[in-house]
């Protein structure tokens, strides 16, 4: 009975983490591997299914790929809104939820195998996830883990900051761009982290940027190994800060996501029961304090917050010294939801001042980023806001990203003959579109006497006389030559030699 009721105030008490699998579906994600040789996003969708099988049930998963996958009309033309550097709206394509396998999986099978078409929108991607509308539940611990197989590139257009992310017109990546990129990526991170969300990095195969996976790793303090190199230039590194996956070997791959999984059911200092396991924060302690100040000593966590460090430490004055032992001088550690900084001496005394080590970039994404009182300035429309607008003929909407509106989309059907755009190409009708040979003349299905093809000044006109088609020529006024109206007339006139 004890038993019982214990195990139900666990489940009332206890709060699942949220975590959110941020799966890259660009065009290289189709590229065959390992053997026997799969697709890249094949073996990702196999190693994701084989830990859903185990651990659905632990953590509350949900799903969004990036970019939004390529879709084309019948005229086999890349539907604006999708493909390139597109991002899904809203940020996840399955919510979060216990054992969510079955509507995950679906999801991902639904998208087939990626199409060339589609870019590397990683930054766009991390933006659209942090949203406030993608993880609703703030009183839990929240995951993003994001699985990428390139780096930032958005040559073909659409990028976050509308600076071409390659040389001129060449899919090259422009040394300059791509190292700001990677700046601005993991700026993002840290400022995700300031605000309660965890990013962990997940490098499938050679072909990523060790230092930005390396770098949000290190920022989202969500490394594999705290000791790790941030600075590894190359995906071959054994001290790397991210996870890194064969892209030929599935179980690799399964065996880093689980190690992921075990992180974010760790007990953190957050005043929740992470592990459900019945306890708040219990044994969660880190390392404070220095040898020269009788240490290091230890802080334990206790209701979401750090106690004291239990050796005696000075209070850090402007002397010179680092009299607290953090590692730093006349100076102390300080953090604001727009990420970590110091408090400094100033005339001879520390400021109540946090002062940011870095100041974040304002993106169009609804929040104060830069933590300046202002949300979202110099962005042309607001996050989400959509406005009408027409494609051809075609009505259609448009929605506002990163501060700037898309493409116009609209809903396209497939053509047929009714004298209207259906499908939003800018033509009307079309050849195809009748069933037994028909043409479509004005709107109508007919097999009478129809234009086929106007070219120049010469039209292509059949006729039908007993069933057979006559095509001729006609002149620049349209009207037929002399033999296909004697053939239209020999009817009449067999009649009238008849009545004599």
């Amino acid at each position: 009975m004890l038993s019982a009721i214990f195990s139900l105030l666990i489940a009332q008490t206890c709060q699942p983490p949220d975590a959110l699998i941020l799966l890259d579906v660009s065009g290289t994600m189709k590229e065959q591997t390992g053997s026997p040789a799969q697709t890249k996003f094949t073996r990702a969708k196999n190693a994701i299914s084989t830990v859903l099988d185990n651990k659905q049930g632990e953590l509350a998963f949900g799903l969004s790929v990036f970019p939004k996958p390529a879709e084309f009309n019948a005229s086999n033309q890349l539907i604006p809104g999708t493909g390139r550097c597109s991002i899904p709206s809203p940020g996840k394509a399955v919510g979060f939820a216990l054992n969510n396998k079955t509507p995950i999986m679906n999801a991902l099978n639904a998208i087939g195998t990626p199409s060339g078409s589609n870019d590397t929108p990683i930054y766009q991607a991390l933006v659209k996830a942090g949203e406030a509308a993608t993880f609703p539940n703030d009183d839990r611990k929240r995951a993003i883990i994001a699985i990428t197989d390139g780096r930032q590139d958005c040559c073909k257009g659409g990028d976050y900051d509308s600076e071409n992310d390659c040389i001129g017109t060449t899919t090259t990546l422009d040394p300059t761009e791509a190292a700001e990129n990677r700046d601005d990526v993991i700026t993002l991170v840290q400022q995700m982290k300031s605000q309660g969300l965890f990013v962990y990095v997940v490098g499938f195969g050679d072909k990523v940027d060790p230092l930005m996976l390396g770098g949000m790793a290190k920022a989202a303090g969500t490394e594999r190994d705290p000791a790790c190199d941030p600075n590894a230039v190359s995906a071959a590194s054994t001290n790397l800060c991210y996870f890194n996956v064969d892209a030929g070997n599935t179980q690799d791959f399964v065996v880093k996501l689980n190690e992921i999984v075990v992180q974010i059911q760790a007990e953190v200092c957050d005043n929740l029961d992470n592990d459900c396991n019945g306890l708040v924060d219990d044994g969660v302690t880190r390392t404070c304090g220095g040898q020269q100040c009788g240490g290091p000593g230890t802080e334990t966590c206790t209701d979401g917050q750090w106690g004291a460090c239990d050796v005696q430490l000075d209070p850090e004055v402007c002397d010179g010294v680092d009299n607290d032992c953090d590692g730093l001088t006349d100076e102390v550690p300080c953090t604001t939801t727009c990420g970590a900084g110091t408090k400094k001496c100033v005339n001879g005394k520390l400021s109540a001042t946090c002062t940011l080590s870095k100041t974040p970039k304002e993106i169009c994404n609804g929040r104060d980023d830069n933590c300046d009182g202002q949300t979202d300035e110099g962005c042309d429309c607001d996050q989400g806001e959509v406005q009408p607008c027409t494609v051809h003929t075609c009505n259609g909407m448009k929605v506002c990203a990163f501060g700037k509106f898309g493409e116009c989309e609209a809903d396209t059907k497939p053509e047929v003959c009714d004298g209207v755009d259906n499908d939003c190409d800018g033509k009307v009708d079309g050849a195809g579109l009748c069933a037994d040979g028909s043409q479509c003349v004005q709107g109508k299905c007919t097999s009478g006497i129809g234009a086929e093809e106007i070219g120049g000044t010469v039209e292509e006109v059949t006729y039908v006389y007993r069933g057979q088609g006559v095509s001729r020529a006609c002149n620049g006024s349209g009207s037929p030559d002399a033999l296909v109206l004697l053939l239209l007339a020999l009817p009449f006139l067999r009649s009238r030699r008849r009545r004599r």
